[in-house]
């Protein structure tokens, strides 16, 4: 090394992943599931694999069902831990229901934040009293001046037993988190969360009018939090006609499950009128 010259090392800061339009920017976060789903999904063999067994299944599906739309408006209030005051949320959903799709898409407005989700499941095997599903979803939330979460699900659904009577469904996923607080996008990088989605619901009949089911959640359409922070839910579904129905819900959700600090983070109960629809001229 040359005499009287000295070499100066600057320790710059983790910033985060880098994109064309700067540092920690949300597009920046959107790229990162590509990578993942690459990595751990096509270049893994269990892929061609799952891709052959639906192939297969796809092949003995049966279902009579004919497609229909439902729509559902529903007012939610929730009592969190902390705070005084109830929040009210206003949720929009849409469901398409075909003998092999079932495509979903919702909004939920609360103070300081929007939450939304686009949800798929393809049934590739659809016979009486069973069916076994493959889905995706992607949820985004949105808290105004703080930061913006995205969650992306991908699992599979099993479905037993008749509506009329009693049915169960179970749907196992795996989760990927990413969330990106902008307005510290210098100080705090994105934060990346691999885990676990879960759900179990069972729905009887009790009458010919009126169903009766019980549920138990790691998560909520509009909300994916890191397991294992369980909701549990009881839903009495009124059948108006045969196009209209009314549900009505109240449940809790936990904090720390698993641990002995575990405590009801809140409670909630709503209210949701649906609304189904049939395709011109298929009644």
């Amino acid at each position: 090394m040359p005499s009287g010259k000295k070499i100066w090392r600057v320790n710059r800061p983790n910033r985060g992943w880098r994109c064309g339009c700067g540092y920690n920017t949300t597009a920046a976060v959107l790229v990162q599931p590509i990578k993942i789903c690459y990595k751990f999904v096509f270049m893994k063999r269990s892929f061609v694999y799952t891709v052959f067994l639906c192939c297969i299944l796809t092949l003995h599906a049966r279902s009579d069902e004919e497609p229909y739309h439902k729509l559902s408006h529903e007012v939610q209030l929730d009592f969190i831990k902390g705070m005084e005051d109830p929040v009210f949320s206003d949720i929009n959903r849409y469901d398409f229901f075909s003998p092999k799709i079932h495509a979903s898409a919702g909004l939920k407005n609360v103070t300081g934040t929007i939450s939304s989700f686009v949800d798929g499941i393809y049934w590739p095997l659809k016979i009486p009293g069973f069916s076994l599903g493959l889905r995706g979803c992607y949820n985004m939330n949105f808290l105004i001046g703080n930061c913006v979460e995205n969650n992306l699900v991908f699992g599979s659904v099993i479905r037993a037993g008749k509506k009329d009577v009693v049915s169960v469904v179970f749907d196992c996923a795996y989760l990927l988190k990413l969330t990106d607080f902008y307005k510290l996008h210098n100080i705090v990088p994105p934060l990346v969360d691999h885990t676990a989605a879960l759900s179990l619901s069972v729905q009887g009949a009790v009458s010919k009018w009126f169903l009766l089911g019980i549920k138990i959640s790691s998560y909520d359409m509009f909300y994916y939090p890191l397991f294992f922070n369980p909701y549990y839910e009881i839903e009495g579904t009124w059948l108006l006609n045969s196009d209209f129905q009314l549900r009505g819900f109240l449940g809790a959700q936990y904090s720390d499950m698993f641990t002995l600090t575990a405590y009801p983070a809140r409670f909630f109960a709503g209210l949701s009128l649906e609304c189904k629809i049939m395709p011109s001229g298929s009644r």
